[in-house]
């Protein structure tokens, strides 16, 4: 069985190849440079021949915040998934990776809430999604899956743990806001996990969107003192209520995962509490370790 992964150098996408290596599955993984999926041709083509049975599409533009306001930018996102929808080849399932950004609003939320995205970036996923479930393409074999706060090793440089390593590499102060904001911080293997169990789940079972999260939120200032802790780290670097929260960010952003227990048996533990010592949540082979305890 061929499993497509775009976005395979991404975040997600280069923790996901891994995983299903180590799983021993036949995994295609193109470049920008051997297919631009802002080509129909291209991409009908590459389907066309390859006849991959999944397909993961993780690639993804606007999520930094330098992108995530700028709409030019994120009219790539749904330029990329009309041509791969188009083109979907039967017996193919396709797995999208959505955003918790797309609901856009305050809360512990389910896949049917509405939704009021606030970014640019927010709008072009949430547009992504109408697009795969209007009434052309409901029909086909595709699945939203809604990924709550992701991290592990291999993070984009302007997310909170790896600016929080260069403040303390560099012993330098980091400014942080109040920290009372509450997230559903998911480990990335986990989003493996739950991506792989969601793309095996047979069709008569399955669901068009489902959440991916831990269910349980904790505050950024819990993870930010126990990464400090876990890393032996002077907590004095640390400056809570230093600067203002950006615009529109939530007093609680976290997944309702009845529905993913349901569908796949299983839900991420949410990790920061499970463990005293976090280091290994930030381990570029996390993986094998993961692998002993799912």
């Amino acid at each position: 069985m061929k499993i497509l992964i775009t976005g395979s150098r991404g975040f997600i996408g280069r923790h996901l190849c891994g995983f299903l290596k180590h799983k021993n599955y036949s995994i295609l993984t193109p470049s920008r440079k051997e297919l631009d999926f802002l080509s129909p041709n291209l991409v009908r083509d590459y389907l066309k021949k390859n006849k991959p049975k999944i397909i993961f599409h993780l690639a993804s533009v606007g999520v930094s915040k330098e992108e995530n306001k700028n709409k030019e930018v994120n009219i790539s996102n749904v330029l990329m998934i009309k041509n791969i929808v188009n083109n979907l080849p039967s017996n193919c399932r396709l797995v999208v990776a959505g955003s918790m950004a797309e609901y856009g609003s305050s809360g512990v939320f389910r896949e049917s809430d509405l939704c009021y995205p606030q970014t640019e970036y927010a709008k072009s996923k949430l547009e992504v999604t109408e697009y795969c479930l209007n009434k052309y393409n409901y029909s086909k074999d595709i699945i939203i899956c809604r990924i709550f706060g992701a991290y592990g090793y291999g993070e984009l440089r302007n997310r909170l743990f790896p600016s929080l390593h260069r403040s303390f590499i560099n012993n330098k102060t980091c400014y942080l806001s109040d920290g009372k904001q509450k997230r559903d911080f998911i480990h990335v293997i986990d989003v493996c996990v739950c991506l792989l169990k969601i793309a095996l789940i047979s069709n008569e079972n399955c669901e068009k969107i489902i959440n991916i999260g831990t269910g349980k939120a904790v505050t950024v200032e819990y993870v930010v003192r126990k990464y400090a802790k876990s890393f032996s780290i002077d907590t004095h670097l640390l400056k809570f209520n230093a600067v203002d929260r950006s615009p529109g960010d939530a007093d609680l952003l976290c997944a309702n995962v009845d529905l993913l227990k349901s569908l796949i048996n299983f839900v991420p533990p949410q990790r920061f509490k499970e463990h005293k010592d976090v280091k290994i949540l930030f381990n570029k082979n996390a993986y094998e370790f993961f692998d002993k305890k799912i």
